[in-house]
């Protein structure tokens, strides 16, 4: 009557000490019976031992252990404490049932749902739990095994106190072989060169698991760096792009195919691919762990042991697994395919779907085994998408009126974090350089912060330090120049609000030919476009291009070009007649390559959205068809007497102390020079009065023309001089 009553007022578990208490009366009451086993049955026949217990081998000791049968039921002790531990096992039973009714958290239960633990490996785990919150165990647990060093639990332990010393312990060694659920997911590992037998085998429990037990610790300390964890419950940054793909993904999933999934997502930095699977993940109410490839690559533990614990963290939380930068594990590199294929082992022992994030494309077909993988691309927005962007994420910041937004999202293609990171930055910047408010040298600055490209690496930058106020040309070039930077400045109207975009395949670039003799202002006139709009200038350097190897000039192109578009760099091509010249008549294969090298830049130019300049010195050398190509041809025209005389009165910055009298129309009459050769003349000059502590006057001009005509194998008479004939006599 009384155990019934017992039974009836029994109550879910409030939390885990609630229930841990419960556990460790039910470990006592074991041990009492073990205890009881070895002494009740086998105790020592001469007292005077007992102090020497487990020190001192007696005969007697010996006997009982190759007769183990003898005796076992005759404890009336024995059997009362066999029924204690029965009830107080049943009580528990029932209290976890309700428990788990109530949805009652108990760290322990969790555990063995999540890695399906049975009644003897949960046992085995809170006997290792009760070792770290009790020090008495430490005695009992020597005293049981009848070795005073032996204070810790082994398998040897665990079999006595689950079923006596007289059981058969190979229904309970299989426990704790190495690949068992036990050995792999909740202790340490064994120390490397044990001569432990596998029943003498120290347990401990691992601190990752120890640390979720006493709800002390949420992620892995080993991971820090490696996983992010997103939980379920933290509703992620709204979709401002993609919202299409997001219903795909989430309509796939939830329709429960029951083939493993993994969603191949890719695109640049900044895309929102981590955004997209964090949406999945939060529609399905489960947390994402996000693994940093790189972080992997670099991490000094075993790249073996880190998946294991990946994916154990994975099971602990529930969470959907990401691997981040996985272009990283991408190609034949040594390491590399072993270690991917290592993730895909995890991946493929997971149920649930799994994403990879990568920068580039990849073709998963030869690993497939078993698993459907599913790849999409998450493209740039288009330019009306990137305005909405832009004027969305700076309302946010209060920046609203920093910039012209349509200007900036027609220059650099920018994936939403991207442009949430280039606002981060300018205001950084407004606080280093302690403005009252952003600018558009700030704004563009940021942008190029977030412009990922290798340029450098086949081309030269080249600083942009001249405005239109510089350039000497006559007006219909300067009108040109004017309506290419047009092109670029409303391409968000034309090509987004007016439709364009949808309109053109491609195209939608800006192409010009810079065409003159040298020294005419080809340059200089790529940098004002560049300063204009607030770009980089890139000059591609054509040793780095061209190649006797065929397709490898086209090889250099794609590259350049596919950097070019991380940054919406200006690409200028100088001298380019020297790679693009008139494409012959096929004669022979060196012919007919050279023919498709020039195609394949037609193509490139099409598909490039930013700016791209060709300059030649000699414009009949281009073929028609290629020139029918470019948006703009601007001819440079070798300057007359009236630009000469501009370019010679602009070419001294305003700081150079300059005599009152320089006859700048007599230099521009007497000397048919381009601007590149009155750029050198005025250096020299400056150069020959600094070293004479004097101001620039007409001696040190024409003092520079004349080195600079013997440099060309001209000599300047002293008719060519006329009344200054005087100021080179010496």
């Amino acid at each position: 009557m009384a155990s019934n009553e017992a039974t009836r007022t029994l109550t879910a578990y409030k939390g885990s000490w609630d229930f841990y208490a419960d556990a460790g009366e039910l470990l006592d009451l074991r041990i009492l019976l073990a205890m009881r086993r070895m002494e009740g049955i086998n105790g020592p026949s001469d007292p005077a031992l007992e102090p020497f217990k487990g020190l001192v081998l007696t005969p007697e000791e010996m006997y009982r252990l190759l007769s183990p049968d003898s005796g076992k039921d005759a404890d009336p002790e024995l059997s009362h404490l066999a029924r204690l531990a029965a009830e107080a096992e049943a009580r528990m039973a029932e209290r976890i049932s309700l428990t788990r009714a109530q949805d009652v958290f108990i760290p322990l239960l969790y555990l063995a749902d999540v890695f399906e633990l049975d009644s003897f490996e949960l046992q085995v785990v809170y006997m290792l739990l009760a070792a770290e919150l009790d020090r008495k165990y430490d005695k009992l647990y020597a005293y049981i095994q009848d070795d005073a060093n032996c204070k810790y639990a082994t398998p040897d332990l665990c079999a006595q106190l689950s079923g006596g010393p007289f059981e058969p312990k190979r229904s309970v060694t299989g426990y704790f072989v190495s690949g068992g659920k036990l050995r792999t997911w909740l202790l340490q590992p064994a120390a490397t060169g044990s001569l432990h037998s596998l029943l003498a085998l120290p347990l401990k429990l691992d601190e990752r698991i120890l640390a979720f037990l006493l709800g002390i610790g949420l992620e892995d300390k080993e991971l820090s760096g490696l996983v992010k964890l997103y939980s379920w419950s933290e509703e992620p940054p709204a979709l401002e792009t993609g919202q299409e793909l997001q219903s795909k993904l989430r309509q796939y999933v939830e329709t429960g195919e029951q083939q493993k999934v993994v969603f191949c997502l890719w695109g640049a930095q900044g895309a929102g691919k981590k955004l997209q699977a964090r949406h999945v993940a939060y529609g399905l109410s489960q947390p994402l762990l996000v693994v940093d490839i790189s972080a992997l690559n670099r991490h000094e533990r075993a790249a073996e042991d880190l998946l294991l614990r990946i994916r154990r963290e994975a099971k602990l939380h529930g969470a959907l697994l990401a691997w981040d930068r996985f272009h990283l594990l991408q190609g034949d590199a040594e390491g590399t395919t072993g270690k991917k294929q290592a993730v895909f082992d995890v991946i493929r022992q997971e149920a649930s779907p799994s994403f990879l994030l990568s920068a580039e494309p990849w073709n998963p077909l030869p690993w497939q085994e078993g698993m459907l993988f599913l790849e999409e691309e998450i493209p740039y927005p288009d330019t009306s998408e990137r305005m909405r962007l832009w004027h969305t994420f700076s309302k946010e910041r209060g920046m609203e009126n920093a910039a012209d937004w349509a200007s900036l999202a027609g220059k650099f293609r920018l994936h939403p974090g991207q442009i949430t990171g280039a606002l981060d930055y300018a205001r950084q910047l407004i606080d280093w350089e302690r403005l009252p408010a952003p600018d558009d040298r700030l704004l563009h600055k940021a942008c190029y912060a977030f412009m990922q490209h290798n340029l450098k690496r086949k081309a030269v930058r080249i600083e942009a330090r001249y405005t239109w106020d510089r350039v000497v040309l006559p007006p219909e070039q300067k009108e040109q120049l004017e309506h290419a930077c047009a092109r670029l400045k409303y391409r968000q109207l034309v090509y987004g609000e007016w439709g364009f975009d949808r309109a053109l395949a491609y195209g939608k670039g800006t192409s010009l030919l810079f065409a003159g003799p040298p020294g005419t202002g080809k340059t200089m006139s790529a940098q004002v476009i560049a300063s204009e709009l607030n770009l980089e200038l890139y000059r591609i350097d054509l040793s780095q291009v061209i190649s006797k190897y065929i397709g490898e000039t086209e090889k250099n192109l794609h590259e350049i070009f596919q950097e070019a578009g991380q940054s919406g760099a200006i690409l200028f091509f100088d001298e380019a007649d020297a790679l693009f010249g008139k494409r012959s008549e096929v004669k022979d294969a060196q012919d007919k390559y050279a023919n498709v090298e020039t195609a394949y830049l037609l193509q490139k130019m099409e598909e490039y959205e930013g700016i791209t300049i060709l300059a030649t010195n000699l414009l009949h050398n281009l073929d028609e068809a290629f020139m029918r190509r470019f948006g703009f041809i601007v001819k440079f025209p070798f300057p007359d007497i009236d630009h000469r005389e501009l370019l010679w009165q602009s070419i001294f910055p305003p700081q150079v102390p300059l005599e009152p009298d320089i006859d700048y129309r007599f230099l521009a009459s007497r000397f048919e020079m381009a601007g590149g050769i009155i750029k050198n003349v005025a250096v020299s000059a400056a150069f020959l009065a600094a070293g004479a502590d004097k101001e620039v006057g007409m001696k040190e001009i024409l003092t520079a023309v004349r080195s600079e005509m013997r440099k060309n194998g001209k000599l300047l008479l002293p008719a060519d001089l006329g009344e200054y004939a005087e100021l080179l006599k010496d």
